[in-house]
């Protein structure tokens, strides 16, 4: 929590013209986040692989299908599941987040600032 309050921090005391720095701070909060994504579908990606295992060796030892083992399956059945859905999505997250930040680097890579006596002006170049 503390972290996010530093990063809305940062966002809300930056200058105006730094919309740059502002985008790469997004992109890299984003990036965290799929990460974190990513990261939640490969531990359910193991438990669910155990659950598997778990499974075999009761077929294996000649074990009886009774509720515990159709929970068990339910689980790693639900389990592969979620991260068949987790991985494309923190996939995306975390691409759009790489994007957000190489755009803002771009930005502050490019734009340019004048001010004269009576005007200001700034120019992106492509």
């Amino acid at each position: 929590m503390i972290r996010a309050s530093l990063i809305w921090l940062l966002l809300l005391t930056t200058p105006a013209h730094a919309d740059g720095r502002k985008k790469r701070i997004a992109g890299v909060v984003t990036t965290l986040a799929g990460a974190a994504l990513v990261v939640a579908a490969a531990a359910l990606a193991n438990q669910a692989t155990g659950d598997s295992d778990t499974i075999t060796l009761l077929y294996k030892s000649g074990g009886v299908w009774n509720q515990t083992a159709r929970d068990i399956d339910a689980e790693g059945r639900r389990d592969e599941l979620a991260m068949k859905i987790l991985y494309p999505i923190g996939g995306a997250v975390m691409l759009t987040g790489i994007t957000v930040a190489v755009l803002g680097w771009w930005q502050d890579k490019h734009q340019k600032v004048a001010i004269g006596p009576q005007s200001v002006s700034w120019a992106v170049s492509f």
